[in-house]
């Protein structure tokens, strides 16, 4: 299962929400449970906690075709963790949380946007766990890279942090982002940015 998988998930719940049928708020609860498992699990692990959920055995491959086999390995569109598919599980997460109330559902999307900050740096959260690795946009860009090369980047966390904002009342990834942006210095690096 690939973490963007959950944008079928929205499609659920605004099923259960326009005909009040329970086989789709049942669908949206075992969706979320087998990836709150998946969460949990990776977590107590240790961490990364990967955007897809694969067979036993199965290894993932990068930046290659999505959702193909070859032998034992898995190809996936993106890196084992990254920014963009999180933020469809997080979404997907505290979505289900705001229809059922479910805090497993709350805490599991919390454990997700922590693994970015908790691998980040000099207050930049990560935006990818990719070739063993947790990477960092650090601002410098390359020497062909535009600003906006970083922009889709930058957004994923800064719009989740403010939706958890106003589904909990909590600021704490709130403040995070804010003081990110504070620390952004656009004029002297052109990769420099955060944007929501």
């Amino acid at each position: 299962q690939e973490g963007n998988h959950f944008r079928f998930v929205d499609e659920a719940i605004c099923a259960y929400q326009i005909t009040g049928e329970e086989r789709y708020l049942d669908l949206v609860k075992d969706y979320c449970d087998h990836w709150c498992g998946h969460i949990e699990k990776c977590a107590a692990a240790g961490g990364p906690i990967p955007c897809s959920i694969l067979p036993e055995k199965t290894q993932a491959k990068e930046m290659s075709k999505a959702g193909v086999f070859e032998e034992t390995q898995y190809t996936i569109f993106y890196s084992t963790v990254s920014d963009n598919t999180m933020y469809d599980i997080v979404s997907g997460l505290m979505d289900a949380y705001r229809l059922t109330g479910t805090v497993r559902y709350l805490k599991a999307a919390e454990t997700m946007m922590e693994q970015f900050w908790a691998n980040g740096k000099d207050g930049r959260p990560a935006i990818r766990y990719k070739d063993g690795k947790w990477e960092v946009q650090d601002g410098q860009g390359g020497e062909t890279e535009t600003a906006g090369a970083y922009a889709p980047d930058c957004t994923y966390l800064a719009r989740l942090a403010l939706r958890y904002h106003a589904l909990t009342g909590e600021a704490k990834y709130k403040d995070r982002i804010l003081a990110w942006a504070r620390s952004v210095d656009e004029d002297n690096n052109k990769g420099d940015q955060v944007m929501a």
